[in-house]
């Protein structure tokens, strides 16, 4: 090639440049709950059909009680403790965790079962995968207020999320976001758009999981419209099944599982309480 052919490109390497600019900027951009285009570190990669975690939900009703006390006694599934007052205990079981008023804890990761309650305006996320090292499954489960993005989660979820990716085999990994409540007109406990704070909560997290795992999360199902009860979760960590408790909705209205990427597209025409 002489000199004056160097620095020019030929039609077809044009073409091959653009296409593969136009695919970069397709895997590092992503749609928030908030319906904004954000960029994401990697690009997300699906979840295999056998390692994606399965939801069971139930309506609390007066045969729940027995029917979780009966979950309870096979799978002894250790507590998160959420909203403890003795937070050295918090630290001796590994939780990471918050202060009062708006205490976030998160659970270690391990093989463990696990259980929270009292699941009111709080979001919560699990995560599975599967042990680099022994193959058994782990998990993370947490419990959160949507005020407590401003005391330490912000900090505290990325972290806890990073060990357990370095932990965990790739291509093992499911997420999945529940809880909440969500009312378009409504407040609750001081806050005047509960469905704001729902969906920058929801996107909070997605964007945590998304950075840190590189998968998309599933909300597998609608935020809570019954604030007169309070939604319950149990996890079994092994068969990576995840037991949800759930208040009776307003009119029977529900809203079956969707991507954490579609909330606010799939609640704009939701009933409101």
């Amino acid at each position: 090639m002489d000199e004056g052919e160097k620095g020019k490109f030929s039609r077809r390497e044009l073409l091959f440049g653009a296409f593969a600019l136009a695919a970069t900027l397709r895997a590092d951009t992503y749609l928030t709950a908030r319906g904004e285009r954000a960029s994401a570190h990697e690009q997300i990669t699906e979840v295999p059909e056998a390692f994606r975690i399965k939801s069971r939900i139930r309506e609390i009703d007066e045969r729940y009680h027995e029917f979780e006390e009966q979950l309870r006694e096979r799978l002894r599934p250790e507590s998160l403790y959420w909203a403890a007052h003795n937070l050295e205990e918090l630290d001796r079981l590994g939780i990471r965790h918050g202060e009062l008023p708006a205490q976030y804890v998160i659970s270690p990761a391990s093989p463990a079962n696990k259980e929270s309650f009292d699941y009111a305006n709080c979001l919560g996320i699990v995560v599975i995968g599967q042990h680099r090292d022994t193959g058994e499954n782990i998990s993370v489960l947490s419990h959160h207020p949507p005020r407590s993005i401003h005391q330490g989660l912000s900090s505290a979820l990325p972290e806890a999320l990073r060990e357990f990716a370095a932990q965990v085999e790739p291509g093992t990994v499911d997420a999945v976001i529940f809880g909440g409540r969500y009312s378009r007109t409504g407040s609750y406990n001081g806050v005047e758009s509960i469905e704001e704070e729902y969906l920058a909560m929801v996107d909070f997290l997605r964007t945590n999981i998304v950075e840190n795992l590189h998968i998309e999360p599933n909300i597998p199902v609608g935020p809570n419209r019954n604030i007169e009860r309070l939604a319950r979760v149990i996890v079994d960590t092994q068969n990576r099944t995840i037991y949800l408790g759930r208040p009776p909705q307003p009119d029977g209205a529900d809203k079956e599982g969707f991507l954490a990427s579609e909330a606010r597209e799939q609640l704009s025409d939701w009933p409101d309480n």
